[in-house]
């Protein structure tokens, strides 16, 4: 699984309640943002046990 990184920041300033709604809105996703203010966007990671 591979991370998309996204720089937003000539299209827009992400705020902490921006990015909030950004994770509640897509619970499908793992979403994080570095030092640079870059959105990174990763799937998430199923465990599925086999019998």
């Amino acid at each position: 699984m591979t991370a998309l990184t996204l720089n937003l920041n000539s299209v827009i300033k992400l705020t902490r309640e921006q990015f909030y709604q950004l994770c509640i809105e897509n619970p499908d996703l793992k979403l994080e943002r570095n030092a640079q203010g870059e959105l990174i966007i990763m799937p998430l990671v199923c465990f599925h046990k086999f019998s």
